[in-house]
């Protein structure tokens, strides 16, 4: 979705994606199709309507996705998966480095 220089002149990739949260599950899944892991790669994963953002590195959105049998690689955002992945959480920062 966009392209940012970081403060050391470095760029980064970032796809932005948003769901509209919901008691159903397929509300929760965040999918990215063609999805590569790289180094200046992140996914940004927004549910409408709330304050919270998940800054994930590729590698760690690689790590906690499956791939589906249309090439489409899906993370459920389940509250446990939530929980799990707090520390990238608002965590713009990341960005920064």
């Amino acid at each position: 979705d966009c392209v940012i220089r970081s403060e050391k002149g470095e760029y980064k990739e970032i796809q932005v994606k948003t769901r509209t949260p919901s008691n159903e599950h397929g509300a929760r899944v965040f999918a990215v199709h063609g999805f590569k892991e790289r180094k200046n790669y992140f996914i940004i994963c927004h549910f409408i309507g709330t304050p919270d953002y998940w800054v994930l590195p590729s590698r760690i959105f690689e790590k906690h996705a499956v791939v589906n049998k249309r090439g489409f690689t899906r993370l459920t955002m389940t509250e446990t998966k939530q929980f799990e992945l707090r520390r990238y959480q608002n965590n713009f920062d990341l960005l920064k480095k």
